[in-house]
């Protein structure tokens, strides 16, 4: 991190409900059904020695010791910060389907981006910054029914359908960004 950073939290909140055991609950076909949400803030380190200025070691003239510019380093820099709300449920149905739904939405600040710098600052390559502000979303749904239910066999069918959005929010003023690895990041799209 940069100098002006030490240290951070990550705090969760998780709660489920297991509403088939509730007095109220009558269903016969529904064996069990829980219903789950989530809070929780997590971060992500940049990369090590991120914030600082480095220099590579080089041979010099006969066979001297020299050094060359490395990275420019960034004192400012200071972990992404993300916060999340899921929910969801799972069920029994029939003593044979089991359903698996989780819904989420995530919100990244400061996310860390590789920003190409100006050779003319004595450096080359890119800079960490905290520029980008991301927001991911999306559903995941696994069922699995058991068809056949024999003493010596058993022949389950099990499928998985999910969805991921990303839209990039903010690059803090910058127009666009390309990476080293050369594909572009614009607000308003996908993040790659």
């Amino acid at each position: 991190f940069g100098n002006i950073f030490r240290w951070f939290t990550d705090p969760q909140l998780v709660a489920s409900w297991i509403v088939n055991e509730a007095p109220f609950w009558h269903v016969a076909f529904v064996n069990s059904l829980t219903l789950r949400a989530a809070y929780g803030e997590s971060g992500r380190a940049p990369l090590a020695y991120s914030a600082l200025i480095s220099y590579n070691p080089v041979q010099g003239p006969l066979g001297s010791n020299a050094f060359t510019a490395g990275s420019i380093g960034n004192p400012d820099l200071k972990p992404e910060r993300g916060k999340e709300v899921e929910a969801g449920f799972e069920s029994d149905l029939w003593n044979r389907v089991h359903l698996d739904f989780t819904y989420y939405n995530k919100h990244t600040t400061n996310e860390i981006v590789a920003q190409s710098i100006a050779p003319s600052l004595g450096f080359s390559g890119t800079q960490y910054q905290n520029l980008g502000q991301v927001n991911n979303h999306g559903l995941e749904l696994q069922a699995n029914v058991n068809v056949f239910r024999m003493q010596n066999f058993a022949w389950d069918i099990t499928g998985n359908f999910a969805t991921a959005h990303s839209t990039i929010i903010s690059l803090g003023g910058v127009p666009s960004v390309i990476p080293p690895a050369g594909q572009a990041k614009q607000e308003g799209y996908p993040i790659d």
